[in-house]
């Protein structure tokens, strides 16, 4: 896939990288801030240096938030084993029974807190609350919060229901791109990642036929599928 996006999105999200404090924050996707990819939590990861898991919500489901975190804290048996022999007798001998028989736990979302306190290192837990935001998911935050080093950014969209449930989180709003940077930016990136380019005139057109930073990316990578970009000599 061809995807970039200009690091003046993430610009706003350096300082509160920064904090030593437990903040967690909301941020608003929209059409032109780029937010949208997944591509958006590796750009964090690059710019804020720190380990960034991405992990989708859609209402009450937890499943996805759950593996994320396992994978990420129990990479291996003897890390599994380690987390295990932290536990009580009879969770420890259900655990080992469990890993011997299916290769892997039993967890719980409460359990994730625990799993991250076992890291070191400052996670940055980037939520996209897809349909609803959960009523349960600041409590496990501030819980997890006391346990782990964690940075949770919760990325809402015009969809997402029960706002009134992240009261009290502090909330910044990312900048969309300007049209100079996205076109500016398209051009060496398109360079950079296919050895290709096109004429700016063209991206222009382009831009004014999308109506979204998506749209956009879609067109130009349409362009490239089909051959029409122009080979850099």
């Amino acid at each position: 896939m061809i995807f970039w996006i200009p690091s003046t999105v993430t610009q706003p999200l350096h300082l509160w990288a920064n904090l030593k404090s437990y903040t967690p924050l909301h941020c608003q996707e929209s059409d032109w801030n780029g937010t949208f990819y997944p591509d958006f939590e590796l750009l964090l990861e690059k710019q804020l240096g720190i380990t960034c898991l991405s992990i989708e919500i859609d209402g009450s489901t937890i499943e996805q938030c759950i593996d994320t975190i396992y994978r990420h804290a129990l990479k291996d048996k003897a890390t599994t084993l380690k987390y295990i022999h932290t536990q009580k007798e009879s969770r420890r001998e259900l655990f080992l029974n469990q890993l011997e028989s299916n290769g892997k736990i039993d967890i719980g979302l409460y359990d994730c807190g625990n799993l991250l306190s076992l890291l070191d290192e400052e996670v940055l837990l980037c939520f996209r609350l897809n349909g609803s935001v959960p009523d349960y998911l600041t409590f496990w935050l501030d819980y997890t919060a006391k346990r782990a080093k964690i940075k949770p950014l919760l990325l809402t969209n015009e969809r997402t229901r029960f706002l009134g449930r992240l009261k009290g989180v502090e909330k910044v709003t990312l900048p969309d791109l300007t049209r100079c940077e996205i076109l500016s930016t398209s051009l060496r990136s398109l360079k950079s990642l296919t050895g290709q380019t096109i004429e700016r005139v063209d991206l222009e057109d382009l831009l004014s036929m999308s109506n979204s930073l998506e749209k956009f990316l879609h067109l130009i990578q349409l362009r490239a599928v089909r051959g029409t970009l122009t080979k850099i000599e």
